[in-house]
């Protein structure tokens, strides 16, 4: 492995730290889940996917949308 490799690998490590200290900074800046959610699909549609979107069951045992993240448009409305 040359030095041009170890750098890539290092380099690769250090992106996946820090957007795994990003995420976690997003979920425990708050303590409403729907909004550290939203900022974690935030986080993760630029650098993961495309796009995004969660749903979580409610207490009736339906699922309810959260958050839909796109790439084109960041902050889609969602639907309650």
């Amino acid at each position: 492995m040359d030095e041009f490799e170890v750098d890539e690998v290092v380099q690769r490590a250090l992106d996946r730290l820090t957007l795994l200290a990003e995420a976690t900074t997003a979920l425990s800046s708050t303590l409403d889940s729907d909004t550290g959610l939203s900022r974690v699909c935030r986080i993760l549609v630029p650098q993961l996917a495309d796009w995004a979107a969660v749903d979580l069951l409610a207490e009736d045992g339906r699922p309810r949308r959260v958050c839909v993240v796109h790439h084109d448009a960041p902050d889609v409305p969602v639907a309650g």
